[in-house]
């Protein structure tokens, strides 16, 4: 039919615009395998109508299209869901190396939270386009308000929203904190202030290595932050054993090197050919 050459390069351009969405190693190989079923439905022979074998090639390459971006966007959600685990599991894990500078586990169980929080606002937050920094200061909204609640909620209006006098006590058990670090030797007690200031640390680390490796896609560069829990204790007296600081370093790494292989998980998967 006279109007072959304009539905096969129609049909050529749809593939080329999908295969856009593909990795790059599969983008080239695609759409050489995927161009080429074009002219073959064109001229199948077993078809007689030309209009038919016209509206078969659309048809074919405006499956692939459809095909493609679905799967682009599913794989999308997926990694990036990835990503959020492993941030957080590596913020949790580095979060171990503070252990030596406190006794009892109740900053622990406060730092999840922080980094359960950071984790569910980021992806609530990266369901729209909006920029990492709004991204990151929701965050850290978050962050105050999970702590206002868990150290200050009987000063908070109907426990849950900030108030001034809530906002004051908050402000009253960091000063207890700053003065206590100066006065006890690690381990320190956990006192309120400072269970607070440790959970608040935690919460802005998860907050940092979730904006770097989910909404930045830079996975690497996610472990500055994390590298600041393991000075942390280097810049006090606490020392932690050989085992201990054996089985912390091992942990931290684990969660850093899970967070890369996260990043670099893709789905092999591709749009069913035509039939014929």
């Amino acid at each position: 039919m006279s109007g072959t050459p304009r539905v096969q390069r129609i049909a050529e351009r749809l593939i080329r615009a999908s295969c856009r969405r593909l990795p790059g190693d599969l983008r080239a190989e695609r759409c050489r395998e995927w161009s080429a079923e074009v002219p073959a439905i064109l001229h199948d022979q077993t078809i007689r109508s030309g209009v038919i074998r016209a509206m078969r090639a659309l048809s074919y390459s405006v499956g692939v299209f459809t095909a493609v971006w679905r799967l682009s966007r599913g794989a999308g959600r997926s990694r990036r869901a990835r990503l959020t685990v492993a941030a957080a599991t590596a913020t949790l894990l580095a979060s171990i190396a503070l252990y030596p500078l406190m006794s009892g586990g109740r900053w622990f169980w406060a730092g999840l939270g922080a980094v359960i929080v950071a984790g569910a606002i980021g992806a609530v937050t990266r369901r729209r386009a909006i920029p990492a920094i709004l991204c990151f200061a929701a965050m850290i909204a978050g962050e105050f308000v999970y702590l206002n609640i868990l150290f200050a909620r009987h000063w908070s209006l109907a426990g849950l929203v900030p108030t001034g006098a809530s906002v004051h006590h908050l402000r009253l058990l960091v000063a207890q904190a700053t003065a206590e670090t100066s006065k006890y030797a690690p381990p320190i007690p956990p006192r309120p202030g400072i269970v607070l200031v440790t959970a608040a640390g935690i919460g802005l680390v998860a907050a940092l290595t979730d904006v770097l490796a989910v909404r930045l896609h830079r996975p690497a560069i996610a472990g500055l932050p994390l590298l600041i829990l393991f000075c942390v204790p280097l810049t006090t007296d606490a020392r932690p054993g050989a085992v201990g600081g054996a089985l912390v370093f091992c942990a931290g790494v684990a969660g850093y090197l899970g967070l890369l292989s996260a990043e670099l998980a893709q789905p092999a998967r591709r749009p069913t050919r035509h039939s014929g």
